[in-house]
């Protein structure tokens, strides 16, 4: 479509109508949006006009050569905007939104006129979306504590000030230690930890035992297991669906799994897919055998959300990994496929997401795929059984039977696709 305004109009021609158009976006929203005093300067008739306004400097400066008009509207913005700050700061207003707004439709223009027009129109839906969105924004914001504040900040500091300056060179035996490598897979575990704390927190996950499991799913199945499974020994009538609940948190681990997989390697995310859904089908197909049966409603509980984001813990997932790195490493060296199959087993004790993430990069780069394959499923496989004596351990008769049929099936299933395949 860009092509074809492209040769009915001249180009300056439709950056004017782009700027126009984006000029009358940003005078709608503040139409609906600002108080009754400001919308003469920043209203429906304003903000077409000062984008084209910019457009056509930036025209001007193109066709002449004097790119100097640039900087000096620029300034002319800036002293435009604080004039009128000033002014109304002596009325007792302080918010500096509608100066702002107008500095930013100003080099909105601009981008018009230099032809940026997908730049342009981003910018612009962000700045509209944050300005449209302003109650929900304070909504949430009021509802943060200065523990999610000070996470988020540190979350922000490793994405832009830290994670961009690790160097992405290779180290040890055969090269196999990536420092940038290994700072973001820390990085994606730690978004998932912090995306998953705030879908709890937000999320409302009161409502139900299954929503909670299945929100706790993303930080780690093992702790649901543990948490539900002592619950059921307290509220025996509701064991039942707490046992859903660590059913449906295993299920997110499979989840897990094929999304790290996908992420790192397409290639073992392909021989994954099968043998996952169908690991997941049985659990889901489990929960609701278990609801069904018991027809009755699940109550309002929740779970505590933990910590939003813990570096330290972020970082010892990290030496974790490392530390895979080197096992399958040494295991494939010395005992080939059979030590990595070991060290499958051993890693998933404690996660699947490291030795996943491992197991894909090792498919990229000796495209042993089935040997790869096995090793993740052994490790979902052993992470299960530690779900499974956990909630033999800690859990309600009840519980223990319906989580305890429902992994041997699961474990049944992994063994028996593994011999299939193997033979």
């Amino acid at each position: 479509m860009h092509d074809t305004l492209q040769n009915i109009l001249s180009p300056n021609l439709l950056a004017i109508i782009v700027s126009i158009a984006i000029g009358l976006v940003y005078g709608l929203e503040r139409e609906v949006d600002a108080a009754l005093q400001y919308r003469q300067l920043t209203g429906i008739r304003t903000m077409p006009l000062l984008a084209v306004l910019g457009c056509v400097i930036t025209i001007i400066a193109q066709h002449t050569g004097h790119y100097w008009l640039l900087p000096i509207s620029m300034a002319g913005m800036f002293i435009l905007s604080t004039i009128i700050y000033y002014t109304k700061e002596k009325s007792g207003s302080l918010e500096i939104k509608q100066e702002v707004v107008l500095i930013l439709v100003f080099v909105t223009g601009i981008l018009t006129g230099l032809h940026l027009f997908r730049e342009a129109m981003v910018l612009t839906v962000l700045a509209v979306a944050i300005l449209s969105f302003k109650e929900q924004f304070h909504y949430y914001l009021d509802r943060l504590n200065k523990v999610e504040l000070t996470a988020f900040v540190k979350f922000c500091i490793l994405f832009i000030l830290v994670f961009p300056f690790i160097p992405d060179a290779t180290y040890g035996p055969e090269g196999i230690i990536n420092p940038n490598e290994i700072a973001w897979v820390v990085l994606v575990v730690s978004s998932l930890g912090f995306i998953g704390y705030m879908l709890l927190k937000f999320g409302k996950p009161e409502k139900g035992i299954l929503l909670t499991a299945i929100l706790g799913g993303l930080f780690s199945s093992t702790a649901v297991t543990w948490v539900y499974s002592a619950r059921s020994k307290e509220q025996k009538p509701l064991a039942y669906l707490y046992a859903c609940g660590i059913l449906l948190a295993c299920a997110v681990m499979f989840v897990r799994i094929l999304f790290f997989s996908y992420v790192f390697s397409f290639l073992l995310f392909e021989q994954l897919l099968s043998p996952g859904i169908i690991m997941i089908a049985v659990l889901l197909i489990a929960v609701g055998m278990i609801l069904w049966r018991e027809r009755r409603q699940a109550p309002t509980t929740s779970i505590s959300a933990g910590s939003p984001m813990e570096l330290g813990n972020a970082l010892i997932f990290g030496a974790i990994y490392l530390g895979i790195v080197l096992m399958v490493f040494y295991a494939d060296k010395f005992w080939g496929t059979a030590g990595l199959y070991v060290s499958g087993i051993i890693s998933g004790f404690s996660d699947v997401n490291a030795i996943t993430i491992n197991m894909a990069k090792f498919a990229e780069k000796t495209q042993r795929l089935e040997a790869a394959t096995f090793v993740v499923i052994l490790a979902s496989l052993s992470n299960n059984m530690v779900k499974l004596i956990i909630s033999l351990v800690r859990g309600d008769v009840r519980l223990r039977k319906q989580v305890g049929i429902t992994i041997a099936l699961v474990l049944f299933g992994g063994i028996l696709y593994i011999l299939m395949k193997g033979f």
